[in-house]
């Protein structure tokens, strides 16, 4: 918890252990359990080899599994009864989790939630200091990494199953994100 990318989570003033053989549970939406579970795939594969750059990957994951966690220990998480643009962010999310392979613009879950795309990004920055579109684009990159780590569909099914027009669009797509093509993501 002491590296430096760690140190501006909310996760790390918040303490998880009651007594020293106590567990913490953290409860989850079902989208980022499997996204968090995706994610303790990769550092367990990555435990297990000797690649070049191996602990700057475990780092990466590590940092992204705190991040996931932080949302749980943000104060601003706790506060939807209360607070209206909380509200609209967790039905956001919601309708991510529920929908990303069938839109992958704001507008079209701005229009479910009726509101304006200006408006629910607007909630977003405040709740979560990131736009809508990255959330989208969150979903659909660790959604498009697990098929390609932990399946044998082919490509073209993936992308198409994801909701993209084809497949090269969505290597695209990746390649844009992630900087590495599906046959990349599926061979690290």
């Amino acid at each position: 918890m002491e590296y430096p990318a760690f140190k501006n989570l909310h996760i790390t003033q918040v303490r998880f252990f009651k007594s020293i053989d106590e567990i913490p549970k953290i409860n989850l939406s079902p989208g980022i359990e499997k996204r968090v579970q995706s994610i303790l795939e990769m550092l367990d594969e990555l435990l297990s080899t000797n690649l070049p750059h191996r602990e700057e990957a475990i780092l990466s994951l590590l940092n992204t599994f705190f991040v996931y966690c932080d949302g749980k220990c943000n104060i601003k998480t706790f506060i939807s009864d209360n607070n209206q643009k909380a509200a609209l962010v967790y039905k956001f999310k919601k309708r991510i989790d529920k929908h990303f392979s069938e839109y992958h613009e704001v507008s079209a879950y701005a229009q479910l939630l009726y509101v304006s795309d200006k408006y629910l990004n607007e909630c977003v920055k405040e709740v979560l200091g990131t736009n809508a579109k990255s959330l989208i684009d969150e979903k659909l990159i660790m959604t498009a990494r697990h098929e390609l780590k932990f399946t044998d569909k082919p490509i073209k099914e993936i992308a198409y199953q994801l909701g993209f027009s084809s497949p090269d669009y969505f290597s695209y797509y990746l390649k844009k994100h992630t900087n590495l093509s599906p046959r990349q993501i599926r061979k690290s």
